[in-house]
């Protein structure tokens, strides 16, 4: 069972009297409802990240088929062995029920060799990926003549409204801000613009370009894309929710290693170097609420650049980029 912290802390702790397991809330549903519901629970073929041990996990997972679960599918696992032997180890401990491997459905119709030929058969070094990133947003063709049609985040081409700010897009990526989405800001552009447009006839569009996330009320969700239209309330379908980025956060970060690194051998220099962003990148929104001005997005970023390069080159025995490996997100895109 996923519990949220209590708002303003960080993790989880025991609360006395309330459903702290998910042992707890499976014993609790058979208490009141019998067999009503078919229980499904949660199995980690290699533990759970917060357990003690494997072993230990174990043991939490027979208290929830002992408080009455139907049955348990797994989190993602990567080899068969891993399944099997997890398998074989709840049976040993009494664990009978069905338990279904958790599969990760395929997302792509590009096979793992066509994904090595958009995204580097062999990576070098950091840059290699950011030029990735850079010919997926300007549509030229890689090194090797390939065209880079989708990166993990986005299975699809860009949309029309990315080429309004591809030039400053593939300018920061080169340098090492790696943007997942992005939309430029747009002040009461009609529906039926070719490149911003969406919604019924006779509409106009506004969204906001970018200023730092965290200096808005991080409890508060912050509309970034609305629309006007004869006889209806406001539409906004994009909404830039605190609470949903921390979660998305998670699972963004995780595409790193599952969708790319695993492209490559264990140990090989290109799975590090996927390894090393994961772990050391972080992930940033930008939201510029002036959006009737001129965007400052571009200014601030650039700044922020070319800072973390003169601090590089004043510090020689550091790594430059180091202050400059911010994954930001500018803005959410619909």
């Amino acid at each position: 069972m996923f519990v949220d912290p209590p708002d303003g802390k960080e993790n989880w702790t025991y609360q006395k009297g309330m459903l702290n397991y998910a042992s707890d809330l499976v014993h609790l549903i058979r208490q009141e409802f019998g067999d009503y519901f078919v229980i499904c629970v949660a199995g980690y073929p290699t533990g759970h990240p917060e357990s003690e041990s494997y072993e230990e996990d174990l043991q939490s997972l027979k208290k929830k088929v002992d408080a009455g679960a139907d049955f348990i599918i797994t989190q993602l696992f990567f080899k068969a062995e891993t399944f099997i032997k997890f398998f074989h180890d709840c049976r040993a401990l009494g664990i009978n029920c069905p338990i279904i491997p958790g599969i990760l459905p395929i997302q792509t119709k590009a096979s793992k060799e066509d994904l090595l030929k958009m995204w580097g058969e062999e990576l070098t070094s950091e840059c290699d990926v950011y030029e990735v990133f850079k010919n997926y947003i300007t549509r030229e063709t890689n090194k090797h003549g390939v065209k880079v049609m989708q990166v993990p985040w986005n299975d699809d081409e860009l949309s029309p409204e990315t080429d309004l700010i591809s030039q400053k897009l593939a300018s920061i990526n080169e340098r090492g801000v790696l943007t997942i989405n992005s939309q430029p800001n747009v002040n009461g552009a009609t529906s039926s613009d070719p490149n911003v447009g969406w919604g019924a006839p006779n509409g106009y569009i506004y969204q906001k370009g970018e200023a730092d996330y965290t200096n808005c009320d991080q409890n508060e969700p912050i509309a970034v894309t609305w629309g006007v239209f004869p006889g209806k309330e406001i539409i906004q379908p994009t909404v830039v929710d605190p609470i949903a980025f921390t979660v998305w956060k998670d699972e963004a970060f995780a595409l790193w290693e599952q969708s790319w690194g695993t492209l490559y051998p264990e140990k090989s220099k290109s799975r590090e170097i996927i390894k090393h962003i994961h772990d050391n990148y972080s992930l940033v929104n930008l939201v510029d609420h002036e959006f009737p001005k001129e965007t400052c997005l571009w200014e601030i970023i650039d700044r922020m650049l070319d800072l973390a390069e003169k601090s590089g080159s004043d510090e020689e025995d550091n790594v430059a980029m180091d202050t400059t490996e911010q994954n930001v997100r500018i803005a959410v895109e619909n």
